[in-house]
């Protein structure tokens, strides 16, 4: 299964790289100069924190049967279950090679060109290149004092940060014969619940520093077996359709 997903930057936002530079103090990640990207791994947490959430409230009404487990803590004694969606989908300390995997999310100029990029398979080959573009800023910052509420002493600070209303694309790969040789066919669909319900309560997510996001437009391409598995499912049917994923392309 694969799953295209098109967000829209929402305030200024920034993925900050962890290394400074002569004109900034925090530089967002950038696949060249002045073209900004989304690491996977932004990605992939976002989305992992919204399946938690989500799995939360399917078991509160009943709608999953395992208890979703929050893997293994650095304070926690406890081993994550290997068997409940999360652990399913994100994989856990010691376990198989998880079955989901995410690309970084690139610059597109709209919804169509991100479906174009889906339908040629773009991303998975490693095709495509956005166009530079002048999106980032150069923003000054002051810190606040926790404690004081007001202007840390000496903490002033610039950030390259990208603007809102700036769509970035990206594709989420979930290998569904890994899960097929592990689950029955109710825990499939339990998992599959759990990752589209995820996916609409990252409808609106917080992703970098101080910034926010909203999905804008998910795209689906399923194998005939996934495709019964959806369309068999109420709940399933009812999150794509929530989603508005465009599956049938």
């Amino acid at each position: 299964m694969r799953v295209g997903v098109v967000v829209k930057t929402l305030c200024l936002t920034s993925w900050g790289t962890g290394r400074e530079r002569f004109e900034a103090d925090i530089v967002t990640s950038k696949i060249k100069e002045d073209v900004p990207v989304i690491p996977s791994s932004s990605l992939k947490g976002v989305l992992r924190t919204s399946v938690i959430w989500a799995a939360k409230i399917l078991k509160r009404h009943n709608l999953i049967t395992s208890n979703p487990c929050l893997g293994v803590k650095p304070d926690s004694r406890r081993s994550p279950c290997g068997q409940c969606p999360i652990c399913a989908l994100f994989g856990y300390p010691g376990g198989p090679l998880p079955p989901l995997k995410v690309t970084p999310m690139f610059l597109v100029n709209s919804e169509n060109d991100a479906l174009k990029v889906f339908e040629k398979e773009d991303l998975l080959r490693g095709n495509y290149t956005p166009k530079a573009e002048n999106l980032i800023q150069e923003i000054t910052f002051i810190k606040i004092d926790d404690k004081t509420g007001t202007v840390a002493r000496g903490a002033l600070f610039t950030a390259e940060v990208v603007p809102p209303e700036v769509l970035f694309y990206g594709e989420i790969l979930l290998k569904m014969g890994i899960l097929k040789k592990r689950f029955r066919e109710e825990e499939l669909a339990e998992i599959l619940r759990t990752f589209f319900a995820g996916l609409l309560y990252m409808r609106y997510a917080d992703m970098g520093h101080r910034g926010a996001v909203k999905i804008v437009k998910v795209f689906a391409r399923f194998s005939k077996d996934e495709k019964l598995i959806v369309e068999r499912d109420p709940l399933i049917s009812k999150l794509v359709k929530a989603l508005g994923v465009e599956y049938d392309i």
